[in-house]
């Protein structure tokens, strides 16, 4: 194999020099033979394919425009087609994919590749058509069945040390082995389905986020070497990876795995937590030109277009269920969505607690949750100011959260009948003794116990912070959009907004008018003389204007009393919301970061007296580099030793103690041997 390498390079060089190259402005060379053609990028070689081959010569032409971002001006004149030709080449490729590339003006493609011509069959000649020399990194085109991902690194034994720069990102396979996520949707998964290629696609997704690149087009600064380690084996990026995602999420097997992997999450929740969930929306604004439906931007206080996502998170505040309203509908509306999804996994609902704030509040909602035997928690609306009550009737409650005694004032109503249920109003003390009144139809627990569950809703906003600072959740995953889903909605009357428009304009000219005649008034007392009538004759023109105005306003404002304030419109006739496939899977897997971080972060409490130091400390050492090899079947993993001493005692007690469980593992069965580096010992 090597004979024939080192033949290949020198007939590459000996063309190179006794042939005419085609030199286009990138620097992009092509070396012809009567066998093959040798393609040079900045006189490195990128690629050889048989010169007669058309098919490969265009899966060469798009490699290079996606991976070395040449333009089409360029690969034209460099391949001797036409702009036209590479046009059609790009749009035939994004539309069939790796089938598009055939040659429709030959019949040679046809009869080499003729599975390419049926779309049951995958190709599986492109890595013959399309060699790669030796040394050279290989590009990647979309991901499809005739594509398969490189194996995983080799055994070196002892020593063979290697540097990666993400070795700290290994200790995130302890708790995806905990949750088991892979196992459980795959179990549930068709033949159609390439496991390997499944967990490669998601482990890319997650280790992303995980080491904090925000989004598909930053991976183009992944270290490559020490990001396949991570993955076990080759991955892509770019827009090679959004095709992948398309692909996975178009597939019949995408909705199989959103039912599976909520199920999962709610699974393990109540494994550890009791049936108490916290319910809330996040707004994530849009800025581009589409006309977008409405959603209420907190920051902004007042209505923005973007989109809601409403999530779901459990006791600890882990997040268990997320879904879209594409139509930003209010919290109380989605709440009936809630309980759906929930009732889908959990089966019998009958006594698990909804915490919520007053954007669910309403009293239809209230029915549908104790119909179906839940209990609701949320904040009081519209209490009046003079509902105050006096600070001698609070009493003080003691309680124990998280090991830590808290004290509170509280103040419990008497308990009334409401069409949904039996409810306790619960009046507690905020900051700067202000009363926050809640409405309750938990029959068992404390008012104080209630109270605190309340005050833990804050998990929910610590999660959306936390997403968006460290994953970019707000960020557009996708330009793609659809039409809007039916949606009636009350918009103010464009007619009586025209209307109001017009009688602003000539109450300011009105205005203007009364301003000058008030100056003409003040000149003429000196002249004592003259009298209004003679006054309003010398301005007849100003008095005449402003009769005019007078009359118009009148007509205008009677035409605003004969026209309806508001008109229903329906969003799906001129709205659009952003496609939600691709960003729902990118979403779900930053849960899955989310929860395993805040895994970690819990773990790691147990072990660093300041609990407050342990996200900082998490998120460096899992950012951290190191060295790693394959020895006997398994990763062995040194990560550089934290800076801080008191922090890295702290990690080291955490990477033992998940050894010790054998939970540092990855989804391939492959076991990781994990240890800091050792303190250097200083010279005597």
């Amino acid at each position: 194999m090597k004979n024939i390498m080192i033949q290949t390079r020198k007939k590459a060089f000996q063309l190179k020099r006794n042939s005419p190259a085609i030199v286009s402005p990138s620097c992009l060379n092509l070396i012809h033979s009567d066998e093959v053609t040798f393609v040079y990028y900045f006189n490195c070689p990128i690629a050889i394919f048989p010169s007669k081959d058309k098919f490969a010569r265009n899966v060469a032409v798009v490699n290079l425009y996606l991976n070395q971002k040449i333009k089409q001006e360029a690969l034209a004149k460099a391949f001797a087609l036409g702009e036209r030709q590479i046009q059609n080449l790009f749009k035939a490729y994004r539309k069939h994919g790796i089938a598009g590339l055939i040659s429709l003006d030959t019949s040679q493609n046809a009869k080499q590749y003729p599975v390419m011509r049926k779309s049951e069959i995958r190709v599986r000649h492109e890595d013959e058509a399309f060699n790669v020399l030796p040394d050279v990194e290989k590009a990647l085109v979309p991901i499809h069945d005739d594509l398969l991902f490189s194996k995983g690194p080799k055994d070196v034994g002892e020593g063979g040390w290697e540097p990666t720069q993400y070795a700290g990102a290994f200790l995130l396979f302890a708790f995806l082995k905990k949750m088991n996520i892979f196992e459980k949707i795959l179990s549930v998964a068709g033949p159609e389905v390439n496991p390997e290629r499944f967990i490669r696609l998601v482990l890319t997704l997650f280790f992303m986020n995980a080491l904090r690149f925000k989004s598909i087009e930053q991976s183009k600064f992944i270290d490559v070497k020490s990001f396949s380690y991570l993955v076990q084996g080759s991955f892509q990026k770019l827009q090679h990876f959004r095709y992948a995602l398309d692909e996975f999420t178009e597939s019949s097997f995408f909705p199989v795995f959103i039912q599976e992997f909520f199920g999962v999450m709610i699974e393990g929740s109540l494994k550890q937590c009791e049936k108490l969930f916290y319910v809330d929306s996040h707004f994530s604004p849009y800025y581009g030109s589409r006309k977008i439906p409405l959603g209420y931007d907190t920051k902004r206080q007042r209505g923005f277009p973007g989109r809601n996502t409403v999530f779901v998170h459990d006791e600890s505040g882990k997040n268990v269920i997320l879904f879209e309203s594409p139509t930003n509908n209010a919290l109380h509306q989605d709440l009936a969505e809630v309980m759906i999804r929930l009732e889908s996994k959990i089966r019998d609902i009958t006594g698990i607690s909804l915490f919520f704030d007053r954007g669910g509040f309403s009293a239809h909602t209230f029915k549908k949750i104790t119909a179906a035997g839940a209990y609701f928690t949320t904040f009081l609306k519209n209490r009046k100011k003079e509902a105050l009550l006096p600070g001698e009737a609070f009493i003080e409650a003691e309680i124990e959260v998280d090991h830590e005694k808290r004290k509170i004032k509280i103040y419990e109503k008497a308990r009334s009948t409401q069409s949904y249920g039996e409810v306790r109003i619960i009046i507690f003390m905020g900051r700067e003794g202000r009363q926050i009144p809640i409405l309750s139809t938990e029959p068992i627990r404390s008012a104080a116990e209630i109270v605190e569950r309340m005050k833990g809703r804050w998990k929910e906003e610590n999660c959306f912070k936390f997403m968006v600072d460290h994953y970019a959740f707000d960020l557009m995953s996708t330009y793609k959009m659809i039409q809007s889903p039916e949606k009636l909605i009350e918009r103010p009357n464009p007619e009586r907004k025209n209307i109001n428009a017009e009688i602003r304009e000539k109450k300011a000219k009105l205005v203007k008018f009364y301003r000058e005649l008030s100056e003409k008034v003040h000149q003429s007392k000196k002249k004592t003389t003259t009298t209004l009538s003679q006054h309003r004759k010398n301005n007849s023109l100003l008095y005449a204007n402003i009769d005019t105005l007078e009359l118009e306003i009148l007509s205008l404002e009677r035409m605003r009393k004969a026209t309806i304030s508001t008109v229903q419109i329906n969003l799906a006739d001129d709205h659009y919301v952003s496609d939600q496939k691709r960003r729902l899977l990118i979403n779900m897997v930053k849960s899955i970061n989310y929860n395993c971080e805040k895994s970690l972060q819990e773990l790691l409490q147990t072990f660093h007296p300041k609990s407050d130091e342990t996200l900082a400390i998490l998120i460096q050492l899992l950012q951290q580099p190191g060295k790693i090899r394959v020895n006997d079947g398994k990763l062995e993993v040194e990560v550089n030793r934290l800076p801080t001493e008191h922090h890295a005692k702290s990690c080291d007690q955490l990477i033992g103690e998940l050894s010790k469980q054998n939970l540092i593992v990855t989804p391939f069965g492959t076991e990781v041997i994990m240890r800091q580096s050792t303190k250097p010992e200083l010279a005597a």
